[in-house]
This record gives C-alpha cells, sequence and structure tokens, in this order.
C-alpha cells in the first residue's frame, strides 16, 4: 500500500461487469440485466414488493438453532412481534429476546424504540412509516434466509430514525428480484445507520443485493443522512455474482432540472470486506451514487471491485453535485469509477488516499479524462482533476512549498507545460482535447533557496467571540433578499463555487436553502473585519421562494459547525470575497493582520 495515488491506466473505460443496477424511485427491480459500466441501457420495469408478500427460496438458514422469542411491552410479554407493537404507545420501547415467529412485513406507525438482547432475531421485515418519526433499531439480527427472505428487512419512510448495532444477513438463494436490508424513500431526512454489520452473499441469478439503498424523489430531497462506522461481508465464491453493495444512493431527479433527489450524504468510517477469489467477478460495489447534492467519503477501508462509482441511472438522470472522497484506503481493484454523462457538477475532490499496489485510483470512463498534478514534495498528495469530454482549459492547483521557489508544471517527457495564471489549455497536450483521452501526468518542479511557508487547502481562522447560539425567536427571517428566478439567474457578483466569502453582516447558517428558525444550525453576529466568520462555497442554491443562497462549509475553528455544511443568504451586502480578485485603484493593499504576510 501506499499513500499516493497509483497510475491510471490509458484510454477510457471499455471493460464490461456485471452491474445489476440500479434502483429508480418506482421501486425493487424484478429483473436486471448486465450492462457496462458506461451503458445506460434501460432495466426492464419496476415494481414496489407489496407488504407482506413472500418470496420462495432455498437456502440454509443460520438461525434454527435460536430459541422462540418473546417482545416485552411495558412488562408484558407477546408471542409476536406484531402484536407487541399494536399494544405499544407512542415512545414504548420494545424488547426482544430469542427468534420472534413473524414473516410478513409489520407496518409501524408510532415512535417506537426496538431493542434486541442476545440472539435477538428477526426473520419479518420491518416498514416505519409516518407517525413513526424518532424511532430507533438496535441490537437485533435481521435473518433474510430460505423462505423467511423479504426483499426489503428495514424500510423507512419517515424522519429522525436510529439504525445502530444490528447485523442483517442477505441469503435468500436464488429467489428472483433484488433484495435490500435497509430502504430509504420517503420521508427518510436525518437518518444515522451506524454500527451495524452487513453480510451479503453471493447473487448467483445476477441480481443486485444491497445493504444500505437510498431511493430519492422528485416529491421529497432525502437530506442529512449519516452513515457510519458499518460493515460490509462478502463471503468467497468462485463464480460470475450479481451486484453486491454496501451503499447505492440514487435521487431519481430527470436529467434537465436543477434538482436533487438525495441532499447531504456523509459516509465515514465504514468497511467493505470482499473474501472472493477473484474480485472482477465478485463485483463488490462499496458505495454506487447518482444525483445526490452533497457526497461526503471519507476514512473508509473499501475492499472489493469498486470503491465509489458514479451513476446517472438509465441515462435520464440529473447528474451529482458536489463530492469528496478523501482519506480512504482503497484495496479494491479501481476507486474511483465515472459512469456516462455522471461527473459531478460542482467538481470533486480526490486527495489524501490510500491505495493498494494492483488499484487504479481513477477510471475515468468513457465521457471524461483525468490530470494528476504530483507535488512531489513528500508532504502533499497528488491532486486529481477528472474533466468532461470538450473540455479545453482547468484549473491548475497552486503550489508552495517551506524552502523552496515554484518551478511549473513539467509532463513524464520532461517538458514544461504553459500555465496562464490558474488556468492551464490542454490544446499544449500531443492529444490536445480530452474527448481524445487525455490522461495527463504533471509533476512540480521545485527550486531551492526561497524559503515560502506552506499553504493549506483551506483557511481556518478563529471563531467569533461572540456567541452563536441558535436564537429562539420565532420573528420571520429579517434578511433582505431580491427573490432569484429563472428572470433574474445567479447575480453577477457572486463568488464563485471553491472561492471563500466572510459575513459582513451578522446572519445564520441553516440546514437547508430554505431558511426557518427550525433549521437554523448557528447564528454568527456582525464582527470586526479581521474576525469575521469565513466560509468555503461549495455551490449556489435557491430556495423555493427564489432567493439566491451559498451552499458553504464553515472554516471557522471553535464554531460548534466547524466543518459542517450549510446554507447562507447570498443577499447584497451580506458577505464579500476573502480575496482580493482586482487591484484597487489605489494600487495598494493594506496589511491588517497583526502578524503581517509572507511574500
Amino acid at each position: 500500500m501506499n499513500c499516493y495515488n497509483s497510475k491510471i491506466k490509458r484510454g477510457i473505460l471499455v471493460g464490461l461487469f456485471s452491474a445489476a443496477v440500479l434502483l429508480s424511485g418506482a421501486g425493487v427491480t424484478g429483473s436486471l440485466s448486465q450492462v457496462s459500466a458506461d451503458s445506460s441501457t434501460s432495466s426492464p420495469s419496476v415494481e414496489m414488493p407489496k407488504e407482506g408478500s413472500q418470496i420462495g427460496a432455498s437456502a440454509v438458514r443460520t438461525q434454527d438453532d435460536v430459541k422462540s422469542g418473546t417482545a416485552n411491552v411495558n412488562g408484558e410479554s407477546y408471542s409476536t412481534l406484531t402484536e407487541a407493537v399494536s399494544k405499544a404507545t407512542d415512545g414504548n420501547t420494545i424488547t426482544i429476546s430469542g427468534r420472534m415467529s413473524d414473516k410478513n412485513t409489520i407496518g409501524i406507525t408510532k415512535k417506537v424504540n426496538i431493542k434486541g438482547t442476545s440472539g435477538a432475531t428477526i426473520a419479518a421485515g420491518l416498514q416505519f412509516n409516518n407517525g413513526a418519526a424518532g424511532s430507533t433499531i438496535s441490537g437485533i439480527h435481521f435473518d433474510n434466509t430460505g423462505e423467511t427472505a423479504k426483499q426489503i428487512q428495514l424500510w423507512i419512510a419517515c424522519e429522525n430514525v436510529s439504525v445502530s448495532n444490528n447485523t442483517f444477513e442477505l441469503n435468500p438463494g436464488n429467489a428472483n428480484g433484488q433484495y435490500n436490508s435497509v430502504w430509504l424513500t420517503g420521508n427518510a431526512d436525518n437518518i444515522r445507520i451506524s454500527g451495524n454489520k452487513f453480510t451479503i452473499y453471493s447473487p448467483t441469478n445476477g441480481r443486485s443485493w444491497t445493504g444500505i439503498n437510498i431511493v430519492g424523489n422528485v416529491k421529497h430531497k432525502l437530506d442529512n443522512i449519516e452513515i457510519t462506522n458499518n460493515e460490509l461481508t462478502c463471503p468467497g465464491g468462485t463464480s460470475e455474482s450479481g451486484n453486491r453493495n454496501l451503499i447505492v444512493a440514487i435521487g431519481n431527479v430527470p436529467v434537465g432540472t436543477t434538482a436533487y433527489g438525495v441532499g447531504s450524504l456523509k459516509i465515514e468510517n465504514n468497511k467493505v470486506n470482499d473474501y472472493t477469489t477473484t474480485r472482477s467477478i465478485s463485483n463488490v460495489h462499496a458505495i454506487i451514487a447518482g444525483n445526490v447534492e452533497n457526497l461526503q467519503i471519507a476514512n473508509n477501508k473499501l475492499d472489493g471491485y469498486v470503491g465509489l462509482r458514479t451513476t446517472n441511472y438509465q441515462g435520464g438522470q440529473s447528474p451529482l453535485g458536489s463530492v469528496s472522497f478523501t482519506k480512504n484506503v482503497v484495496d479494491a481493484t479501481h476507486g474511483v469509477m465515472f459512469g456516462k454523462n455522471a461527473l459531478p457538477g460542482n467538481g470533486i475532490e480526490i486527495s489524501d488516499n490510500t491505495v493498494g499496489p494492483n488499484t487504479d485510483l481513477i477510471k475515468p470512463g468513457a465521457d471524461a479524462a483525468s490530470i494528476i498534478f504530483k507535488f512531489s514534495d513528500g508532504i502533499t498528495k497528488d491532486d486529481i482533476r477528472v474533466i468532461p469530454k470538450g473540455t479545453n482549459v482547468i484549473s491548475v492547483p497552486s503550489a508552495q512549498r517551506k524552502g523552496y521557489q515554484f518551478g511549473g508544471w513539467y509532463n513524464e517527457s520532461g517538458q514544461k507545460v504553459a500555465v496562464n495564471g490558474n488556468q492551464l489549455n490542454l490544446s499544449q497536450f500531443k492529444n490536445s482535447k480530452a474527448e481524445e483521452g487525455i490522461d495527463e501526468v504533471l509533476t512540480a518542479s521545485w527550486i531551492p533557496g526561497m524559503t515560502v511557508p506552506p499553504i493549506t487547502n483551506s483557511p481556518e481562522v478563529t471563531a467569533p467571540t461572540t456567541s452563536t447560539t441558535p436564537t429562539t425567536s420565532t420573528s420571520p427571517n429579517t434578511e433582505t433578499e431580491k427573490p432569484t428566478t429563472s428572470k433574474n439567474p445567479v447575480p453577477r457578483r457572486a463568488i464563485k463555487m471553491g472561492g471563500y466569502l466572510y459575513l459582513t453582516k451578522g446572519t445564520s447558517l441553516y440546514r437547508s436553502a430554505d431558511f426557518s428558525n427550525g433549521n437554523r444550525l448557528s447564528k454568527f453576529t456582525k464582527q470586526s473585519r479581521t474576525k469575521r466568520p469565513v466560509f468555503k462555497v461549495l455551490a449556489h442554491a435557491f430556495s423555493k421562494a427564489g432567493n439566491f443562497r451559498y451552499k458553504v462549509v464553515d472554516q471557522n475553528q471553535g464554531s460548534k459547525t466547524y466543518k459542517k455544511t450549510g446554507y447562507v443568504t447570498g443577499a447584497s451586502g451580506y458577505s464579500s470575497n476573502l480575496y482580493y480578485t482586482t487591484m484597487p485603484q489605489s494600487k495598494r493593499i493594506q496589511v491588517i493582520n497583526a502578524k503581517g504576510i509572507y511574500q
């Protein structure tokens, strides 16, 4: 393993693999075909499994030795979970011991805490609907084998649900259909899935089996989902398998719109273990994503065939928004694989990943190319830029090193490439354009003698000294805003995505673009110039009323929302560009930092 990016294989993605993808907003596929990684071939029609439906399968049951179970509510014991749920009132805890006899799907419309003791096993499906917001599920073994197999083991369609420290087993044998352990849909916002263990056996019928399936839709964007510290184990096999996935997140918003079906999705500290003999036939995909607004993938250990695969489902889905793939340990065949027309719309950050000796960190795809910037300073990790077809100019990363002067970027032939400001024109390369397959590696040159302090990827500033506690006022938002519609697009004054702003007036950070007291994350008061709160701009956004917003990351050390994502107003006068973008008319710059600046 090494901490730099492995080499990128030349050319475009041409290999075929079984991609029994994916999930449309309509439901679970009954039959899915094998397609190319870049194919947009339509799958057969989809159908949502009916509640209580039974699907025959031949498989070895692994929990027959578990004693018959009971479910306890308020000191009373019940022989079926169905009865226990019916007797529970809002907020009750249902404690399960042993193996429950229920086999159908149980609908839940009240807040309950389902808790398992040692050996607690459920073969039935659980469906949390509206009314069950705030429920928790922990300590349960979900058995999905043999005749008990359910296409969805745990179905969540309401908000604020926690799923922790459970085990999920998917082994329905040769049963027809796609199987899922956890399915998020409907109004499943603010979901936390943590500390669970998923075991998915090899689908011998070429289907797709998934641990956590996030299915957005046009009417409701699923938002604020965190998937942390889970583990997927895929037992070995010798024959070609259908897809096995830890996470599939599909927004299902049609192409041509600016909306997303899935909002903020954080995937951190998870493990994917592939024990098949040949990864090219195992088809273990850690993460498959499309039409997600803000996807953060960090500190995961990813084994199998693909770490992250982007998709434009059936060729009719809006692309991803912003994506970061950082600090992961990747020992899959491919780290990040880009599907056709599935490049992130707001850019992608791929940095600080540790990759195995046989891993291609980037597989650009047929409609994309990549350029690696190697800093070669022993500290800074490679910076990878993935660009779409037809791109002729890209921005280059800044390069500074303590004790050295930057000497420019050089290609693999030892020739210095021309950079105009921070813009790199691709016409100087042999292939000239991205659609002809540019796949360049550029290396930084360093000249000893000039001492320059190292720079970081983003500024970090001291948090405001005044309180950032959210206000409890119920008065409406008082920020003066001019609605932004199709006739009044993103203002020309807007700070570019990837840039930094600081607040010039007091305002708040909100969870979504539609501001309300209920989704306020923190409040920042007006500060003197040297103490103004700083944010990195991830994207431009609009409220339902058409008000312009910045989607940002809090850069203020000590702030309670430090490094968290949210929205601030884009109204004129509330923020300004952190950095100078033009020379002042006086052609002088006043230094106000008490510690001065570096040349």
